[in-house]
Protein backbone atom coordinates (compact mmCIF):
# COMPACT_ATOMS: atom_id res chain seq x y z
CA UNK A 1 0.00 0.00 0.00
CA UNK A 2 1.56 3.17 -1.06
CA UNK A 3 2.02 5.58 1.39
CA UNK A 4 0.17 9.28 1.20
CA UNK A 5 2.90 10.98 3.64
CA UNK A 6 5.22 12.59 1.45
CA UNK A 7 8.04 12.99 4.70
CA UNK A 8 7.77 10.78 7.67
CA UNK A 9 9.47 11.43 11.13
CA UNK A 10 11.66 9.11 12.81
CA UNK A 11 14.00 8.67 15.43
CA UNK A 12 17.42 10.00 15.15
CA UNK A 13 20.24 7.61 16.20
CA UNK A 14 21.05 9.47 19.14
CA UNK A 15 18.36 10.71 20.89
CA UNK A 16 18.08 8.12 24.19
CA UNK A 17 18.27 11.39 26.02
CA UNK A 18 15.85 13.24 24.44
CA UNK A 19 13.45 9.88 24.50
CA UNK A 20 14.04 9.44 28.64
CA UNK A 21 13.35 12.92 28.94
CA UNK A 22 10.40 12.63 27.04
CA UNK A 23 8.83 10.02 29.56
CA UNK A 24 10.30 12.09 32.55
CA UNK A 25 8.16 15.50 31.22
CA UNK A 26 5.29 13.49 30.38
CA UNK A 27 5.22 12.08 33.71
CA UNK A 28 5.21 15.34 35.31
CA UNK A 29 2.32 17.41 32.99
CA UNK A 30 0.44 14.27 32.56
CA UNK A 31 0.55 14.45 36.83
CA UNK A 32 -0.39 18.23 36.98
CA UNK A 33 -2.97 17.72 34.70
CA UNK A 34 -5.47 14.95 35.80
CA UNK A 35 -4.94 16.61 39.33
CA UNK A 36 -7.68 18.97 38.96
CA UNK A 37 -9.47 16.71 37.14
CA UNK A 38 -9.46 14.35 40.70
CA UNK A 39 -10.27 17.37 42.59
CA UNK A 40 -12.87 18.37 40.50
CA UNK A 41 -15.27 14.75 40.86
CA UNK A 42 -14.49 15.24 44.40
CA UNK A 43 -15.86 18.46 45.30
CA UNK A 44 -18.25 18.65 42.38
CA UNK A 45 -17.27 21.68 41.60
CA UNK A 46 -14.01 23.47 39.25
CA UNK A 47 -11.39 23.81 41.17
CA UNK A 48 -9.56 26.40 39.05
CA UNK A 49 -10.54 30.15 38.54
CA UNK A 50 -11.94 31.38 35.71
CA UNK A 51 -12.00 27.54 34.35
CA UNK A 52 -15.88 25.97 33.80
CA UNK A 53 -17.82 23.68 36.19
CA UNK A 54 -17.75 20.67 33.31
CA UNK A 55 -17.60 17.42 33.95
CA UNK A 56 -16.81 16.92 29.53
CA UNK A 57 -13.80 19.50 30.02
CA UNK A 58 -12.09 17.64 32.90
CA UNK A 59 -12.99 14.06 31.23
CA UNK A 60 -11.19 15.46 28.16
CA UNK A 61 -7.92 16.84 30.41
CA UNK A 62 -8.02 13.23 31.80
CA UNK A 63 -8.07 11.46 28.76
CA UNK A 64 -5.38 14.36 27.83
CA UNK A 65 -2.98 13.41 30.00
CA UNK A 66 -3.61 9.44 29.60
CA UNK A 67 -2.75 9.70 26.06
CA UNK A 68 0.17 11.71 26.37
CA UNK A 69 2.01 9.68 28.98
CA UNK A 70 1.01 6.24 27.14
CA UNK A 71 2.13 7.76 23.75
CA UNK A 72 5.45 9.13 25.10
CA UNK A 73 6.92 5.53 26.31
CA UNK A 74 5.70 3.71 23.23
CA UNK A 75 7.36 6.37 21.46
CA UNK A 76 10.73 6.35 23.90
CA UNK A 77 10.14 2.38 23.55
CA UNK A 78 9.19 1.17 20.37
CA UNK A 79 10.32 4.80 18.40
CA UNK A 80 7.18 4.61 16.98
CA UNK A 81 6.76 8.67 15.72
CA UNK A 82 2.85 8.18 14.44
CA UNK A 83 1.54 7.24 18.15
CA UNK A 84 2.20 11.00 18.62
CA UNK A 85 -0.88 11.88 16.74
CA UNK A 86 -3.40 10.71 19.46
CA UNK A 87 -2.45 12.76 22.35
CA UNK A 88 -2.13 15.87 19.64
CA UNK A 89 -5.37 15.41 18.15
CA UNK A 90 -6.89 14.93 21.96
CA UNK A 91 -4.56 17.98 23.12
CA UNK A 92 -6.11 19.90 19.97
CA UNK A 93 -10.20 18.93 21.37
CA UNK A 94 -9.24 19.61 24.77
CA UNK A 95 -8.00 23.23 23.95
CA UNK A 96 -10.71 24.64 21.99
CA UNK A 97 -13.12 24.22 25.08
CA UNK A 98 -11.53 26.26 27.19
CA UNK A 99 -10.61 28.52 24.01
CA UNK A 100 -14.21 28.89 23.25
CA UNK A 101 -15.09 29.64 26.81
CA UNK A 102 -12.46 32.33 27.50
CA UNK A 103 -13.78 33.98 24.07
CA UNK A 104 -17.98 33.87 26.08
CA UNK A 105 -16.66 34.87 28.45
CA UNK A 106 -14.94 38.08 26.94
CA UNK A 107 -17.79 39.04 25.17
CA UNK A 108 -20.18 38.71 28.18
CA UNK A 109 -17.68 40.95 30.03
CA UNK A 110 -17.04 43.58 27.62
CA UNK A 111 -21.16 43.72 26.89
CA UNK A 112 -21.40 44.65 30.32
CA UNK A 113 -18.78 47.24 30.63
CA UNK A 114 -20.59 48.94 27.63
CA UNK A 115 -23.70 48.54 28.18
CA UNK A 116 -23.00 50.71 31.70
CA UNK A 117 -20.81 52.82 29.47
CA UNK A 118 -17.46 52.01 31.79
CA UNK A 119 -13.95 51.15 31.24
CA UNK A 120 -11.98 48.18 31.55
CA UNK A 121 -8.91 46.71 31.15
CA UNK A 122 -9.56 43.58 28.75
CA UNK A 123 -5.44 43.02 28.69
CA UNK A 124 -6.13 39.42 30.81
CA UNK A 125 -8.98 38.21 28.42
CA UNK A 126 -7.37 38.83 25.30
CA UNK A 127 -4.06 37.25 26.88
CA UNK A 128 -5.72 34.21 28.30
CA UNK A 129 -7.54 33.67 24.86
CA UNK A 130 -3.99 33.86 22.92
CA UNK A 131 -2.52 31.08 25.28
CA UNK A 132 -5.58 28.43 24.49
CA UNK A 133 -4.88 29.80 20.33
CA UNK A 134 -1.22 28.87 21.32
CA UNK A 135 -1.71 25.37 22.50
CA UNK A 136 -4.49 24.52 19.63
CA UNK A 137 -1.74 25.38 17.03
CA UNK A 138 0.87 23.79 18.78
CA UNK A 139 -1.60 20.34 19.21
CA UNK A 140 -2.10 21.27 15.28
CA UNK A 141 1.38 21.09 13.87
CA UNK A 142 2.60 18.31 16.43
CA UNK A 143 -0.34 16.45 15.07
CA UNK A 144 0.76 16.89 11.23
CA UNK A 145 4.30 17.03 12.05
CA UNK A 146 3.91 13.62 13.40
CA UNK A 147 2.30 12.18 10.75
CA UNK A 148 4.56 13.67 8.15
CA UNK A 149 3.02 16.30 6.71
CA UNK A 150 5.48 19.03 7.83
CA UNK A 151 8.63 19.21 5.92
CA UNK A 152 10.65 20.19 8.86
CA UNK A 153 10.41 20.57 13.06
CA UNK A 154 10.75 24.22 12.60
CA UNK A 155 7.50 25.28 13.07
CA UNK A 156 6.74 23.21 16.01
CA UNK A 157 9.81 24.06 17.97
CA UNK A 158 8.80 27.81 17.03
CA UNK A 159 5.23 27.94 18.47
CA UNK A 160 6.45 25.75 21.38
CA UNK A 161 9.26 28.26 22.07
CA UNK A 162 5.91 30.51 21.95
CA UNK A 163 3.80 28.81 24.24
CA UNK A 164 6.18 28.03 27.16
CA UNK A 165 7.04 31.99 27.02
CA UNK A 166 3.13 32.90 27.42
CA UNK A 167 2.68 30.30 30.19
CA UNK A 168 5.48 31.76 32.02
CA UNK A 169 4.49 35.33 31.58
CA UNK A 170 1.23 34.55 33.08
CA UNK A 171 2.60 32.65 35.92
CA UNK A 172 4.79 35.15 37.05
CA UNK A 173 1.87 37.64 36.53
CA UNK A 174 -0.48 35.75 38.39
CA UNK A 175 1.68 34.92 41.14
CA UNK A 176 1.92 38.99 41.91
CA UNK A 177 -1.73 38.77 42.97
CA UNK A 178 -2.20 35.69 44.90
CA UNK A 179 -2.36 38.07 48.22
CA UNK A 180 -5.51 39.78 46.71
CA UNK A 181 -7.55 36.01 46.77
CA UNK A 182 -7.46 36.16 42.50
CA UNK A 183 -5.66 33.58 42.00
CA UNK A 184 -4.14 30.45 44.78
CA UNK A 185 -1.07 28.56 45.04
CA UNK A 186 -2.92 25.46 43.43
CA UNK A 187 -4.13 27.66 41.02
CA UNK A 188 -0.09 29.03 39.99
CA UNK A 189 0.66 25.12 40.05
CA UNK A 190 -1.92 23.89 38.01
CA UNK A 191 -1.54 26.49 34.95
CA UNK A 192 2.54 26.60 35.45
CA UNK A 193 2.64 22.46 34.37
CA UNK A 194 1.48 23.61 30.85
CA UNK A 195 4.94 24.70 30.22
CA UNK A 196 5.85 21.16 30.52
CA UNK A 197 2.92 20.29 28.53
CA UNK A 198 4.52 22.59 25.86
CA UNK A 199 7.72 22.19 26.17
CA UNK A 200 6.89 17.68 25.08
CA UNK A 201 6.56 18.82 20.98
CA UNK A 202 9.92 20.28 21.13
CA UNK A 203 11.38 17.28 22.90
CA UNK A 204 9.75 14.69 20.28
CA UNK A 205 10.84 17.19 17.27
CA UNK A 206 14.48 17.53 18.46
CA UNK A 207 14.86 13.42 18.90
CA UNK A 208 13.59 12.78 15.25
CA UNK A 209 14.21 13.86 11.77
CA UNK A 210 12.58 13.87 8.18
CA UNK A 211 12.96 11.33 5.94
CA UNK A 212 11.93 11.64 2.34
CA UNK A 213 10.35 8.33 1.29
CA UNK A 214 12.48 6.58 -1.25
CA UNK A 215 9.51 4.97 -3.23
CA UNK A 216 9.54 6.33 -6.84
CA UNK A 217 7.02 6.80 -9.73
CA UNK A 218 7.56 3.66 -12.42
CA UNK A 219 8.51 5.34 -15.76
CA UNK A 220 7.01 3.50 -18.76
CA UNK A 221 10.25 1.50 -20.48
CA UNK A 222 9.88 1.07 -24.12
CA UNK A 223 10.26 -2.55 -24.94
CA UNK A 224 13.67 -2.37 -26.71
CA UNK A 225 15.02 -1.23 -23.42
CA UNK A 226 13.56 -3.86 -20.81
CA UNK A 227 16.03 -6.49 -19.80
Amino acid sequence: MTSIFKRIPVVKERSLYFRVAIIILSLISGAFMISPTIVYFIKKSSPLTEMPTNSFFYILKALFAISIIIASVIFAVYKNTKVIAIPSFIGLLTTIYPFVYKINVYKEYKSFIEQFSMTADYTSYLVNIGIYALFMLLCLLTLLYSLGLLPNNLIVLVFSALTITAVIFVTVDRAKIIEYDIYNIYDILSFTYASVTALLPAVFTLSTKIVKSNKKTSRYKPKRMRS
